[in-house]
């Protein structure tokens, strides 16, 4: 029986969350049971590493492609038939008798989610009120931010007590509960995107360009600093076990909370606001890496960190699809792309600091590319406003000429 659209689009906004959490969760499980994998299928834990590598890949290459060949379809079809089929290479998973066919599953897994992940965007802002897209954005990035800060975690506490294969088959089945619930509750109809001219429109629009670009220039420290931070508070701040539950139970309630306040700014004006959040992020980074010894300064840093940090999600994902114009699916996607680009590119830098410096190292490296971002997102702001006002400026010279 279908939902009345009452109840239906009360209950579409936080299945598009539980979504978000899903795809996102399969992605950081792997970081939690990389041991027991490694144990089982008797390879070395870099090895079991590629568990990672090679979803970011099917997300970074793959979705884009498979969100180019999906639209203009039925949007409810679509959305439940790409659960079911994400379902479906989280239990290939499961079943998996080797490492190579895990691996196999693991990209299949990524090319799915990532076209999911740039559907429930790109559905969130188009069921949304008007004035109130972010908001509705912010709830899909929500379930991203909780799958990011509570999935390694939970992995690797299950992982540890019942095995790694568990994991997926819990995944596959939030999968399946969310596609029926979406089937009964998203709206019928066909995304508004064509699927001929993407490419050319994508590459033309200025806009869309610029803001892949800033979730290039603004992602990796976050991912950097967050892959790190675990060994952290393990080490120098002599926290312990369970003062390390609760400094990431800090974080992770304060990425919520900048989550869904990214979403209101992105309501308003979010472009100027993103050299001020990243310039944030890296004086906690900052503070945090200098005073990593005393635990109080490691709470309200790492609590900063996570508000300011994930404030920038909903904001460049929007930002995107809203400069997308005809093509917001793809454009998506490819910003998606971007995030997971920029995650293996700040694992990898933060894996050579370490090996160079030690641990603090890449909280510290972490800092300064988030100062970087700051600076260059300020001097493209400037550059742009710059532009903008010499169009206006010749935009009023031409009005005032007289008409031949």
């Amino acid at each position: 029986m279908m939902l009345t659209p009452h109840t239906a689009s009360r209950l579409l906004l936080p299945l598009l969350g539980l979504a978000a959490f899903a795809v996102m969760g399969t992605e950081v499980a792997a970081v939690g049971i990389q041991r027991p994998v490694a144990a089982e299928f008797d390879v070395s834990t870099g090895m079991a590493g590629l568990l990672v590598t090679v979803y970011a890949a099917g997300v970074a290459i793959g979705g884009p492609l498979l969100a180019f060949a999906l639209a203009g379809r039925p949007r409810r079809p679509t959305m439940a038939g790409l659960l079911v089929a994400f379902a479906a290479t989280q239990g290939l998973a499961a079943v998996a008798p080797d490492l190579g066919l895990l691996l196999g599953a693991r990209a299949l897994a990524g090319i799915v989610g990532g076209a999911i992940f740039a559907l429930l965007t790109v559905t969130a802002v188009g069921v949304a009120e008007p004035g109130r897209e972010g908001r509705a954005l912010a709830t899909v990035a929500l379930g991203l931010t909780l799958a990011t800060v509570a999935g390694t975690p939970l992995s690797n506490a299950v992982g540890e007590q019942a095995g790694w294969r568990p994991v997926f088959w819990g995944i596959a089945a939030i999968a399946l509960l969310v596609a029926v619930g979406l089937w009964a509750s998203v709206p019928a109809g066909r995304p508004t995107e064509g699927s001929a001219s993407w490419p050319r429109t994508l590459l033309r629009s200025g806009p869309a360009r610029s803001g892949v670009l800033d979730t290039v220039l603004s992602t990796p420290a976050t991912f950097y600093a967050y892959t790190y931070l675990t060994s952290l508070l393990a080490d120098p701040t002599g926290l312990g076990e369970t003062g390390t539950v609760v400094i990431l139970a800090i974080l992770g309630v304060a990425a919520a909370i900048g989550t869904t306040v990214g979403g209101r700014l992105l309501d308003r004006d979010a472009g100027r606001h993103l050299p001020a959040l990243a310039l944030g992020s890296a004086t906690a980074l900052a503070v945090l890496a200098a005073g990593a010894a005393v635990p109080v300064i490691v709470a309200v840093a790492c609590a900063a960190f996570g508000f300011l940090a994930f404030a920038l999600v909903p904001i460049l994902q929007g930002r995107v699809i809203a400069a997308a114009g005809d093509t917001p699916l793809v454009a998506a996607a490819v910003n998606i792309s971007a995030f997971n680009v920029a995650n293996a590119v700040g694992a990898a830098i933060g894996g050579l600091a370490v090996g160079a410096s030690g641990i603090r190292a890449p909280i510290a490296a972490a800092a300064a590319l988030s100062l970087l971002a700051a600076i260059a997102l300020r001097s493209r702001g400037a550059r742009s406003n710059a532009t903008a006002c010499t169009r206006a400026t010749g935009a009023g010279a031409g009005a005032d000429l007289p008409a031949n």
